[in-house]
């Protein structure tokens, strides 16, 4: 995570409800990463608000997952983080 630029880690709620484990909290995760600027997301609309929020131009996201974001459809994602940056 120290190489990226921006750091953003998300974890779907239900993630820890299927595990059977208490959820992280943000400052569990930036200190796993000791990333204390890292931005934690257990909200799916909240990480998607902040996403499109973010100038793409000339950048590259990578998105890794051991799951499916919470069942975010990516192709969908990507054209409205695309119609962001181009203004439309």
């Amino acid at each position: 995570m120290s190489a990226a630029d921006t750091a953003i880690v998300y974890i779907d709620k239900k993630t820890f409800q299927h595990k059977k484990l208490d959820p992280f909290t943000k400052i569990d995760v930036q200190t796993s990463f000791n990333c204390p600027e890292l931005h934690f997301f257990d909200n799916l609309e909240r990480l998607k608000e902040y996403l499109l929020k973010v100038n793409f131009y000339r950048t590259n996201l990578l998105l890794m997952s051991s799951g499916n974001f919470g069942g975010v459809d990516l192709v969908k994602l990507a054209r409205e983080l695309n119609t962001v940056e181009q203004g439309i």
